[in-house]
């Protein structure tokens, strides 16, 4: 055979175990990646198994403790926790070995219960390369309040840009109606009647209905205990208050439900709006938060309802504008033609009422701009400030004031708003919090 021949008889063969080798290593990197994403769809199985025990066995907990059942419930809870979890997975067959410790504690108003679990996958094919199973483990912790007795005072805006039409669809129905798309249902100048009567809804018309949707997940947890409710709207200068929770049948939710869709409107004066101010107003006149096991000791819960653009407007000759004297200033800040003066919101702003133990959840319901409708110059600069100045800053303000991102709500449509304000109230009065470590 001639040199040319055997050296390619030879580079065959070389190649045809090349492409053998290729082959092995592409099945085992398949199957490897069958086997992992097993393991890992399994692990996800563990961990939702997991979570449904504590809530469970927390759920319990809590009914037999508001019963006064005197027993050892943090090992009841542990037991039931356990059998719990045992149920949801040995169905799967998917664990060898797998263990399970509950712990429970119940500490004054609180029951704590943390959990962890852990088994061995089987691998199906990666033995075929001698990796034969994969440790698997999952950790759920839940902490939850005995809290029988709720307080929640609504703070909601009813300045000018709260009438600004909810979709872009109402924006033109006003705006066709009164030949205005923003900010101008005020001052007594009939255009808010035109605006209602335009059919358009308006953002404070969506914050009203959202508040009446979410009564009923009060009145799913007043059986419990008992949820008092407040009313309070702001604009410029002091809060208007139409209900508090501290008033003689504040716990009546018909009379609450009454109030907020016959008293929820529009302020009709130019009157800028005082966030902070109405803030710490609001924390004068409410007491501290208490513990929730007696009527007299509620948790207190506020929900501020808002855009969170602060502006104040200073007095001019023949219309009536005003600097209001209680404005506590911060930056990003602007003045506009004069009179008007905007800025973001400072962090501060809650200080009062975290100083009495009161929650404070925010719904930002976002500063709305029409650009697609005619804006006067003077709007035109005052929107870009707010765009490239004050949304830039304010999620950290709002987050800061709260004193934690998950008590800041971001919502803009309508079903986001709603959908907010259920939220907040639900973390308001739901006792029960699964977290991570």
């Amino acid at each position: 055979m001639s040199l040319i021949k055997r050296f390619s008889s030879s580079e065959r063969g070389t190649v045809a175990i090349i492409s053998a080798l290729l082959s092995m290593t592409t099945i085992v990197s398949i199957v490897g990646v069958m086997d992992f994403g097993g393991a890992f769809y399994n692990r996800a199985r563990l961990q939702s198994a997991l979570d449904a025990a504590v809530l469970s066995s927390a759920s319990e907990g809590r009914k037999m403790i508001l019963d006064g059942v005197s027993s050892d419930i943090p090992a009841w809870v542990e037991q039931h926790g356990e059998k719990f979890f045992r149920a949801k997975v040995a169905p799967t067959g998917a664990f060898e070995g797998l263990n399970v410790v509950f712990e429970a504690t119940v500490d004054g108003i609180s029951l704590e219960i943390t959990a962890t679990a852990n088994g061995t996958y089987e691998y199906k094919f990666l033995p075929l390369v001698g990796v034969e199973e994969a440790a698997i483990i999952a950790n759920a912790n839940a902490s939850l309040s005995l809290t029988a007795y709720i307080a929640i005072d609504f703070l909601v805006d009813a300045s000018g840009s709260m009438g600004i039409g909810a979709t872009d669809e109402d924006q033109d129905r006003i705006f066709d109606a009164t030949g205005c798309a923003f900010s101008c249902h005020t001052n007594n100048s009939g255009r808010y009647d035109q605006a209602i009567a335009s059919g358009g809804i308006m953002r404070i018309d969506v914050a009203r209905n959202s508040i009446i949707n979410s009564i009923d997940v009060m009145r799913d947890e007043s059986a419990a205990g008992e949820v008092r409710a407040g009313l309070h709207l702001f604009s410029g200068g002091g809060i208007d208050t139409r209900i508090s929770s501290v008033d003689d049948g504040a716990d009546d939710l018909d009379n609450f439900e009454n109030v907020v869709r016959n008293e929820t409107h529009l302020h009709e004066q130019w009157t800028g709006s005082n966030i902070g101010n109405s803030l710490r107003e609001l924390a004068a006149a409410l007491p501290d938060s208490g513990g929730g096991l007696t009527e007299d000791t509620p948790r207190r819960f506020v929900i501020v309802v808002s855009d969170f653009i602060e502006n104040a407007q200073q007095w001019r000759t023949g219309m009536n504008w005003f600097a209001d004297p209680d404005m506590i200033w911060s930056t990003p800040q602007q003045t506009f033609a004069g009179h008007e003066i905007m800025q973001a919101l400072d962090a501060s702003t809650c200080d009062d009422l975290k100083d009495k133990e009161i929650s404070v959840f925010f719904v930002n319901t976002t500063y709305l701009i029409p650009w697609g409708h005619p804006v006067s110059a003077h709007n035109e600069w005052r929107f870009n400030f707010i765009e490239d100045s004050i949304f830039p800053v304010l999620p950290a303000r709002l987050e800061a004031c709260t004193g934690s991102a998950s008590k800041v709500i971001e919502a803009t449509s309508v079903d986001e708003i709603e959908n907010a304000i259920e939220q907040a109230v639900l973390s308001s009065v739901a006792p029960l919090h699964l977290y991570d470590d």
